[in-house]
């Protein structure tokens, strides 16, 4: 799980990621669940394809109860555009 807080920080987290493949035939992780706080929908975008084309695998996106937090609606719609599944309630699809 990642809390993203800036298109640097996703980039930074999927070089990291990305970087177990060197010692790995796939990638040292099943699945990427990421969150975001209450900013530009630009900028949320961006992320998203980001790790999209990332090869990192299953990417989810999910929301969290906070006042920064993104509201659920447009998160959904943010995540549906490109093409990433949105998960209400992680714990159930876990």
């Amino acid at each position: 799980f990642y809390g993203s807080h800036n298109v640097d920080g996703v980039r930074n987290l999927i070089q990291f990621l990305q970087s177990g493949t060197y010692n790995f035939s796939r990638p040292p992780v099943d699945a990427v669940l990421v969150s975001f706080s209450r900013r530009d929908g630009r900028d949320i975008r961006a992320m998203l394809k980001m790790l999209k084309g990332s090869g990192l695998g299953n990417i989810l996106v999910t929301t969290f109860t906070h006042p920064k937090a993104i509201d659920v609606s447009t998160m959904e719609k943010l995540a549906d555009a490109e093409g990433i599944t949105f998960v209400h309630d992680i714990e159930s699809y876990i």
